[in-house]
């Protein structure tokens, strides 16, 4: 009886979200909008070759697909950071970051003179090196 009666609630269940999934889907019709679902959806699952396909799909139906190919990229780039990561990691440990690049003297030309006590701190960082 009880078998029955989960059995019975699945049927419900399941019945209400197909409803769900129509009325969802005849709101929608709009096929940038059904793009950047679907693209939403592959980007959560880490897909990298949905995401290449629905660029592909995307151009071939003459729709714009530049978010799309943007978030294709960003997942490389978190993929392709994430292995460089554990790899840097170990060399990271033993060897220390790397000095702040030196501001050269065009800043003088973009911005203008600079105030006295910075100029006075620069000249010490100079004779410093």
């Amino acid at each position: 009886e009880c078998v029955a009666q989960l059995r019975q609630h699945l049927r419900l269940l399941e019945e209400s979200e197909r409803a769900a999934l129509n009325a969802r889907t005849e709101d929608t019709d709009d096929p940038a909008e059904r793009l950047w679902r679907l693209s939403l959806a592959a980007l959560e699952a880490g897909d990298l070759d949905a995401l290449s396909d629905l660029v592909a799909g995307a151009r071939g139906s003459g729709l714009d697909a530049s978010a799309v190919a943007l978030l294709a990229e960003g997942l490389r780039t978190r993929r392709a950071a994430a292995r460089s990561g554990a790899s840097a990691s170990n060399a990271a440990a033993s060897t220390p970051p790397p000095a702040a690049p030196s501001v050269g003297p065009q800043i003088d030309e973009i911005i203008g003179p600079q105030s006295q006590p910075f100029q006075q701190q620069q000249q010490q960082q100079q004779q410093q090196q």
